[in-house]
């Protein structure tokens, strides 16, 4: 089993975090699925609820045993617009 936890965070235009969530995924795959997964990536989403505005968006993912699941953290600009 391999255990893939993350951290998703929305911060504002001065770098402060407005709202985030964690959670883990747990995937029990055979060799040949784990080299595939490990060549093509994973897709997954969270979703985090913001009022409209510019945001930075930070996510970091850590396999078990504290060893980063991939370049470390991302992040990106993004506008939240109203539904």
């Amino acid at each position: 089993m391999q255990r893939l936890s993350f951290i998703g965070m929305l911060l504002d235009d001065r770098g402060v975090p407005v709202t985030g969530t964690e959670g883990a995924i747990d995937l029990a795959l055979k060799d040949e699925s784990m080299a595939r997964l490990k060549n093509d990536g994973i897709n997954a989403s969270m979703t985090l609820g913001a009022l409209p505005g510019h945001y930075r968006v930070r996510v970091v993912v850590e396999e078990a045993g504290g060893k980063m699941a991939g370049p470390g953290p991302r992040g990106g600009h993004h506008v939240v617009k109203p539904l």
